[in-house]
């Protein structure tokens, strides 16, 4: 038997409470909660992020800790810092910077119209996911929940690394998924392992042009389907013209996301210094003249990596061969 003196079941309860108080539940999910700590160690409003999880295996705390591994050390910008590791109440834990804004998916509900606004912070978005590519770094989950804005100032912070992974000059690309990872709608086409394509950074890219198109229209371009129609439309589909929701959207902006939403990697921007570049350029325009004339874009869209076309070459007669002893079978034939 354990006695307890009345003076430490005091102090106990005036701990509990102060943790009551000090810290605000402002996210949960299955796997963590996410609490603002107003007065911290760093002096100043941070982030504390628990795992959910009393007796997690050694792959949940992996992945759970993926956002600061892939963080620790780096200074970027326009990425939301992972500040410590640490045990909290027995459980893993670690802090984040506290960024105050809204997603860029709440600012923009309501001012599809508001070009300027639209540019200033692609531009910003651009210029992060640039940082993080410069970094070696594929976030593969950007969405439009996972930008935080500032729209006052119009700054951003791309936050929720844990799905993000760090190539190595050896490993420049993550290869062929073979299950499904990130936010269903923003997905790129070969993020749904149904393409027999690598990913690379150029999956970012995707998914920066649907967070775009959704800036312009209020809705992603698949979205209301059920989850096999937004991958086969990620796939095969072709969203709604951008003027069919917004008809004050210049036709320039349309096409430099129809790039972005190319199905081939090879199609699309190779770099989001390119992109940011062409969106500075409609910027100068817009507000020199509210209005963008058509100039010729990507024309500073280099990658500065090597990377082989995916595309096979040189299997005409073999395709014309397989598709017609398809036909013959399809047909009651046996081959």
């Amino acid at each position: 038997r354990i006695q307890i003196h009345p003076y430490h079941c005091f102090h106990i309860c005036f701990q509990k409470t102060l943790f009551m108080v000090a810290e605000q539940l402002i996210h949960e999910s299955k796997k963590s909660k996410i609490y603002l700590i107003e007065d911290s160690e760093f002096g100043r409003p941070v982030l504390l992020k628990i795992l959910n999880y009393e007796f997690p295996t050694p792959k949940e705390i992996a992945q759970f800790y993926n956002e600061f591994e892939i963080l620790e050390g780096l200074e970027i910008k326009g990425v939301r810092l992972a500040l410590k590791k640490l045990k909290y109440n027995a459980r893993y834990a670690m802090y984040l910077e506290y960024v105050e804004g809204k997603t860029v998916k709440e600012i923009f509900k309501g001012k599809q119209n508001d070009i300027l606004d639209f540019l200033h912070i692609s531009i910003r978005m651009a210029e992060a996911v640039a940082e993080l590519h410069d970094q070696n770094i594929i976030h593969k989950d950007i969405s439009g929940n996972n930008i935080v804005v500032n729209i006052q100032e119009r700054w951003i912070k791309i936050i929720d690394l844990g799905l993000a992974s760090k190539l190595t000059i050896k490993q420049q690309n993550l290869g062929n998924p073979t299950h499904l990872d990130g936010t269903l709608e923003y997905i790129s086409p070969e993020q749904t392992g149904r393409m027999n394509r690598v990913i690379d950074y150029r999956t970012d890219l995707y998914s920066l042009g649907i967070v775009m198109y959704e800036m312009l229209t209020g809705k992603t371009p698949f979205e209301g389907l059920d989850p096999l129609g937004i991958v086969h439309g990620h796939i095969a589909g072709m969203p709604k013209s951008i003027t069919s929701s917004n008809t004050k959207c210049p036709p320039t902006i349309i096409e430099i996301i129809d790039i972005l939403l190319s199905k081939n990697s090879e199609a699309r921007y190779q770099s989001a210094h390119g992109l940011k570049y062409d969106l500075e350029r409609c910027l100068e325009q817009f507000q020199t003249n509210k209005k963008i004339e058509e100039f010729k874009l990507r024309t500073q869209d280099f990658s500065g990596k090597f990377n082989l076309p995916q595309k096979l070459y040189g299997r005409d007669a073999e395709l014309e061969i397989l598709l017609n002893k398809f036909e013959d079978v399809a047909e009651g034939g046996m081959e």
